[in-house]
C-alpha cells in the first residue's frame, strides 16, 4: 500500500487492486514513508504498483493552459479519425475470407456479433474517456487503476496498435496502390517498391514507396490536429463516398440464390466467423488518445466511440451482404474478393474503383495510426516514464513535434525492409491486451477503493472487491486457455468452469459502487466550467458488461498462435528493460511529497 499525505489526511492512493492493502497509524506511516524503510525488494514493488490519482492528472493538465495541447478538434473530426483508424484494407480482403472459410453469406451475422462484443468495451472506453480526458488513452487508464507497472505495458502495447501498425499499412497502401496503376495500364519503377533485400529477418523486397506514405503523413501531421484532422476528414469523406458507391453498383448484381445456405456452417461457423472479423473493428480506441485535444470532451468522446462503431459496423455487414450475393461464397477469390467479384461480371470498371478505394482508405488508416502515436509518447513523457523531451510541444501548432518526427522516420524505416506481416497477429495480441485492461478497470474503479474515494462503513463487513476480482481473473484465463488449447473438452467442464468464473461478479453486482460522477477535488482544482468537469458517461450495466468484455478479450488473445504469444512477451520484456533503465528512476511520481510507500 501508499499513501497521498496532504494536511493530515490519509488517503489510499497507491496499494494494488490485486494484492489489497492494510492499515497503519499516522507515526508508523510517516516513518516508513520518508525513511524508506523495508527491504530494497518490497520498496521496488511499491514503486511498480504506486497509482496515480484523477485529480492529480486533471490538476496538471489545468495548470498547462496555454502551453499544453490546443483543443481544436470537433466531434466530427473525432469521428472521421475512428472510422480511418478501424476501417482498413480488411473492409475488402476479411470480409471475403470470413465469408469463403468459415461462415458463408452468414458472414454478415459474424460481423454483427464481433460489433457486439466490442460495444462491450466501447462503452468502457467511453466512461473512462470522460473521467479522465486526457491524452494517453489506455495508458492514463491503467495508471490510475493498475499502478505504474502495468501503465507502462500497456503504453509500450501501444506502441503496436499506432507505431508499427502504421508499418503495416503502409506496406499494404504500396502493394495496392501498385496494383491499381496496373489496373489503369500505369507501371511505376520498380525501384520505388521492388527493391532486393538480402539480409536476414528482413523483408525480401524494400519498398521506398512505403516508406514515403509514412513520412507524407508525418508531414502532414506536424501541420497541426486541425489541420491534419481536416485533411483525414476529407479523405474519410471521399472513401465513405467510394464504399458506398461500391455497395449500391453491387446491389443491382446480387442474386439472392446466392444467399442459399445462409448457414452453411450453422452457429458454430456464425461464431467462429465472429471470432475471425473482431479484429476488424480493432481501432475505435485510438479515439481516446486524442482527448486533450477536444473542444468539448465530456459530450464528444462517448458520441464518438459508439458513433465510430456503428458506423463501421454498418460499413462491414453492408459489404458482406453485396459481396456473398453477387458471387456464391465458394467461388469468393480470396487474394481480391470485391475485385474479382466485379470482374466475373464484366464490371472491370468497378473493380477499378475498388482497387483505388483501397489506397485510399489505407492512406487515411496510416495517417490516423502516426496520429495516434505521439500522444502516447507525450502522456508518457510528462509522467517522466520517457525523456521529456517527447513531450515538447511546437510553439505554434501545439503539436508533439519531436515525438512526431520519431514516430514518422521509425514507421518509415520498418515500412522500408521489416517483414511487417510476422508481426500482424503480435500487434492484434497488444490492442487485446490493452482493452482488458481498460474493461478491467472499470470493475477496479467502481468497486475498488480507488486512489480517489474512501470506503464508506459498509465495506468492511463485505467480501473484499480485489478477492473477487483475482478469482475473476483466475478463473477466465484459465477458462480461455482450456478451450483454446486442450482438445475434447466436456461440455460440463467448461459449464463449470464458466460458473466459477461469473459468481464473483455475481458478488460484485450486489455490492455497492463508487459514484460516476466527477469527485469534488476535481471540480475545485479544474473549475466548475472547465472541460475536464461536467456529466460523466456511465458504462451501463456493471460489472457484467465489463467482466464480458474481460472475458471475450482473453479468450481472443489465447487464441492466437503460442508463437505470437511468445513474441508479445518477448515484446513486453524488451519494454520492462528500458522501463527498468530509465522510467522507473525518472517517474514524477518519485519527486513528488504526495506518494510515500508503506
Amino acid at each position: 500500500m501508499a499513501t497521498y499525505l496532504q494536511g493530515g489526511e490519509e488517503n489510499s492512493l497507491l496499494r494494488s487492486p490485486i494484492l489489497g492493502s492494510s492499515s497503519r497509524s499516522g507515526d508508523e506511516v510517516d516513518e516508513v514513508g520518508v525513511m524508506m524503510g523495508g527491504s530494497a525488494f518490497r520498496r521496488g514493488l511499491k514503486k511498480l504498483t504506486r497509482r496515480k490519482r484523477v485529480v492529480d492528472i486533471i490538476a496538471e493538465r489545468a495548470s498547462d493552459g496555454e502551453d499544453g495541447l490546443k483543443r481544436t478538434l470537433t466531434v466530427l473530426e473525432l469521428i472521421a479519425y475512428g472510422i480511418g483508424a478501424t476501417v482498413g484494407a480488411g473492409l475488402f480482403v476479411v470480409t471475403g475470407e470470413a465469408a469463403k472459410s468459415l461462415a458463408g453469406p452468414s458472414v454478415s451475422i459474424s460481423f454483427l456479433v464481433a460489433a457486439f462484443s466490442g460495444l462491450l468495451s466501447a462503452f468502457c472506453y467511453a466512461e473512462f474517456a470522460t473521467r479522465i480526458p486526457v491524452a494517453g488513452g489506455a495508458y492514463a487508464y491503467s495508471y490510475v487503476c493498475f499502478g505504474e507497472a502495468v501503465a507502462w505495458l500497456v503504453g509500450w502495447n501501444l506502441t503496436l496498435e499506432y507505431g508499427m501498425s502504421a508499418s503495416v499499412v503502409a506496406r499494404g497502401f504500396a502493394d495496392y496502390f501498385v496494383s491499381f496503376l496496373k489496373s489503369c495500364s500505369l507501371t511505376p519503377p520498380e525501384w520505388t517498391y521492388n527493391i532486393p533485400l538480402n539480409i536476414p529477418m528482413l523483408s525480401h523486397k524494400g519498398s521506398l514507396m512505403a516508406s514515403g506514405i509514412c513520412l507524407l503523413c508525418t508531414g502532414a501531421l506536424l501541420l497541426g490536429a486541425a489541420e491534419s484532422a481536416r485533411l483525414n476528414l476529407i479523405i474519410t469523406c471521399l472513401n465513405m463516398s467510394l464504399i458506398v458507391f461500391i455497395i449500391v453498383a453491387g446491389i443491382s448484381e446480387v442474386d439472392r440464390q446466392n444467399y442459399e445456405p445462409f448457414f452453411p456452417r450453422g452457429s458454430d461457423g456464425v461464431m467462429s466467423g465472429a471470432g475471425f472479423v473482431f479484429f476488424s473493428y480493432v481501432g475505435f480506441d485510438c479515439i481516446c488518445v486524442l482527448s486533450e485535444e477536444l473542444k468539448d470532451p465530456k459530450k464528444a468522446l462517448p458520441i464518438a466511440i459508439v458513433g465510430t462503431l456503428g458506423m463501421v459496423a454498418t460499413l462491414y455487414v453492408s459489404v458482406s451482404l453485396v459481396l456473398t450475393g453477387m458471387v456464391n461464397y465458394k467461388d469468393i477469390d480470396l487474394s481480391a474478393p470485391l475485385a474479382a467479384a466485379f470482374n466475373q461480371l464484366n464490371m472491370p470498371w468497378a473493380a477499378t474503383i475498388v482497387a483505388f478505394g483501397t489506397t485510399t482508405i489505407l492512406s487515411s488508416t496510416t495517417l490516423c495510426s502516426l496520429f495516434g502515436q505521439p500522444r502516447v509518447f507525450f502522456a508518457m513523457a510528462k509522467d517522466g516514464l520517457v525523456p521529456p523531451k517527447l513531450a515538447e510541444l511546437n510553439p505554434r501548432t501545439k503539436v508533439p513535434a519531436f515525438s512526431t518526427y520519431l514516430s514518422g522516420i521509425v514507421s518509415a524505416l520498418l515500412a522500408f525492409c521489416l517483414d511487417i506481416d510476422s508481426l500482424a497477429g503480435m500487434i492484434s495480441a497488444g490492442t487485446m491486451l490493452s482493452f482488458t485492461f481498460v474493461s478491467l478497470g472499470i470493475l477496479v474503479i467502481r468497486y475498488e477503493d480507488s486512489p480517489d474515494r474512501k470506503k464508506s462503513a459498509a465495506w468492511r463487513i463485505l467480501p473484499k472487491p480485489s478477492i473477487l476480482l483475482t478469482v475473476f481473473c483466475v478463473m477466465t484465463f484459465a477458462m480461455a486457455l482450456v478451450m483454446n488449447h486442450v482438445d475434447n473438452i466436456p461440455p460440463l467442464l467448461i459449464s463449470v468452469m464458466l460458473v466459477l468464473a461469473l459468481t464473483p461478479i455475481a458478488v460484485l453486482a450486489a455490492l455497492p459502487q463508487n459514484e460516476v460522477k466527477d469527485d469534488k477535488a476535481v471540480v475545485e482544482e479544474a473549475g466548475p466550467n472547465s472541460v475536464f468537469t461536467g456529466k460523466n458517461f456511465a458504462c451501463p450495466w456493471v460489472p457484467w458488461i465489463p467482466a464480458l468484455a474481460v472475458m471475450i478479450n482473453v479468450h481472443l488473445i489465447l487464441s492466437l498462435e503460442v508463437r505470437t504469444l511468445l513474441q508479445v512477451v518477448v515484446w513486453a520484456l524488451i519494454g520492462y528493460f528500458f522501463y527498468f533503465m530509465y522510467g522507473i528512476h525518472n517517474s514524477k511520481l518519485n519527486n513528488s511529497f504526495r506518494y510515500r510507500s508503506l
